[in-house]
């Protein structure tokens, strides 16, 4: 975490210098300011993961003239939502195919439009691991869309901290098929309520809404396992190392799974 906390610190101090060079060609006042990140700490239950931790990035925008400056905002947005916002901004016409909504509004009107839910998914890190996930503002629904209910450990990038948790008890972690989490109540989602009667008409909504998200965007999940296919390098789901060079942790290349 200290190695983190340094690397942002320089992310930080370079970051500032492109400021400062805005600031002295005189472009400060007529450039929209984007930063943004990767997604997921390369840690254990973090990256490669549809929790919160595993796909919140950082996002902070600077739009001259604004009417809202230095504000935070609970807004629910995904990163597709940035190119239209963009286009709005600069008044360019926006291609009809995008799926983002623009949140333009939030800086020339005060308008804070948040999206009504947002989806992630996962297919491949090292491993085949795939899963599909909605969030609302309240709810977090997760399916897994294989039967390999084990942590994949390849999934895990190494760290300092990996090795702590295989050295006490992680091999013996089960991933639940299907998980909801109420968040307001349980932001870190580590109360699974997917079988909790008081929630069903929420569970059933959420995978409606998810399933009419995949129809609509042709996931090709809906057609069976993603192939593996011939120039792809995957570890086997058992594999615990993801930089492993020995053939031997590599799934079998062009068949299913």
């Amino acid at each position: 975490y200290a190695k983190y906390l340094t690397s942002a610190k320089y992310a930080d101090e370079c970051f500032g210098m492109v400021i400062e060079a805005l600031k002295k060609t005189n472009h400060y006042e007529d450039t929209i300011i984007l930063f943004t990140t990767d997604h997921g700490v390369a840690m254990p239950f973090n990256k490669c993961t549809l929790s919160d931790k595993g796909t919140g990035v950082s996002l902070l925008m600077r739009v001259p003239n604004s009417i809202k400056s230095g504000i935070s905002t609970d807004m629910l947005l995904s990163q597709i939502d940035i190119y239209p916002t963009l286009c709005e901004l600069m008044h360019l016409e926006k291609p009809d195919y995008l799926e983002g909504k623009s949140f333009a509004k939030l800086f020339t009107e005060g308008c804070e439009e948040s999206d009504e839910e947002v989806f992630t998914e996962i297919n491949f890190h090292t491993s085949y691991e795939p899963a599909r996930s909605i969030r609302t503002e309240r709810y977090k629904y997760i399916k897994y869309y294989d039967e390999y209910l084990n942590i994949n450990f390849s999934n895990l990038d190494s760290s300092e901290v990996k090795d702590f948790y295989m050295q006490n008890g992680l091999t013996e972690f089960k991933k639940e098929k299907e998980a909801l989490y109420d968040l307001y109540y349980d932001p870190d989602e580590q109360n699974n309520l997917i079988e909790n009667e008081h929630y069903q008409d929420i569970v059933e909504d959420l995978r409606k809404r998810l399933a009419c998200f995949q129809k609509r965007t042709n996931d090709p999940l809906l057609n069976g396992e993603i192939p593996i296919l011939s120039n792809y390098k995957v570890n086997k789901k058992d594999c615990i190392d993801a930089s492993s060079k020995n053939p031997d942790d590599y799934e079998e290349r062009g068949r299913f799974y």
